[in-house]
């Protein structure tokens, strides 16, 4: 199926781990899973695009092809098409099968996205990305001028200055989201990255830090750096797999800084991702 709009991917299961896994620790993914054979999946199309433009860039529509990836769909449990998946943090939150009324998925997806950023879905003229990123701060800045204290607000401006490459402003905004909040244990995850972007930025670059392990595997200095500058791309699990070999050979590294850094890596992707309850067991068996 052709891309509509730049809110809609195609996703296959060679794409899916950055399309939709990565991809959803900075906005909601909603999972289409269609065919072309099927009437109710043609139905359902126009309506789910339309939903998801209107969110103005908080949103992405991935559409999988059920003919083409039958393990995506036995992943997902796909028994009935369409089948909607929403995604966010790298977590299943909601879902729904058939071809549902626009109102009904807007109340849906309403309990998992912030405001409506109004646009017109069906001009033909797309508006750039940054636009839609520079509308979509716009408001959320109206937003906290009328409500300081709008954590839902704080965070979504937060990851829009992570994707201006400006983690400065966005530590300010998640600092600001007090404990207690909803969005607390995200901003918590994001400040973490957000340190893990600090100490990338300062290392000598995934390259030369992987031709200094390349010259001697047992540099912990180098090879903690490359596994901080994988977590800083989202590059999670070979960065969790770097820090788990510094464990083996030392656990007190630097008083057990690579321990600390992979449960800061549990809490940006979520405590009870697959990754985190995967490597929190491998850790727990060295140093139990």
């Amino acid at each position: 199926m052709e891309k509509q709009n730049h809110y809609v991917i195609n996703v296959s299961q060679q794409t899916f781990e950055a399309d939709v896994v990565r991809a959803s620790f900075q906005k909601t993914v909603v999972i289409d899973f269609w065919a072309q054979w099927c009437a109710p999946c043609r139905q359902l199309t126009p309506i789910l695009e339309k939903v998801v433009a209107s969110y103005g860039g908080q949103a992405i529509l991935a559409k999988i092809n059920v003919d083409e990836n039958q393990w995506l769909c036995q992943q997902f449990g796909v028994q009935s098409i369409p089948a909607v998946k929403i995604v966010q943090q790298g977590k299943l939150v909601d879902e729904f099968v058939g071809a549902l009324p626009e109102a009904e998925i807007r109340n849906i997806l309403s309990q998992h996205i912030g405001g409506v950023y109004e646009e017109d879905a069906e001009d033909d003229h797309d508006a750039e990305e940054e636009d839609v990123s520079a509308d979509a701060e716009e408001r959320l800045r109206a937003i906290l001028e009328k409500d300081p204290q709008n954590s839902h607000a704080q965070l979504r401006l937060a990851k829009i200055a992570l994707e201006k490459n400006d983690p400065e402003t966005a530590s300010e905004l998640l600092h600001a989201i007090e404990l207690g909040k909803e969005e607390y244990n995200e901003a918590e995850g994001l400040l973490n990255k957000i340190e893990f972007i600090h100490i990338a930025k300062e290392s000598a670059g995934k390259a030369q830090l992987r031709n200094n392990l390349a010259a001697n595997e047992n540099d912990p200095d180098s090879r903690y750096a490359l596994a901080c500058c994988l977590a800083a791309e989202g590059e999670y699990e070979p960065a969790l797999e770097e820090f788990l070999t510094i464990v083996k050979r030392n656990k007190n590294y630097k008083e057990g800084i690579a321990v600390k850094a992979m449960v800061k890596v549990f809490s940006i992707i979520g405590q009870r991702h697959a990754l985190s309850d995967a490597y929190r067991d491998k850790l727990e068996w060295l140093l139990y």
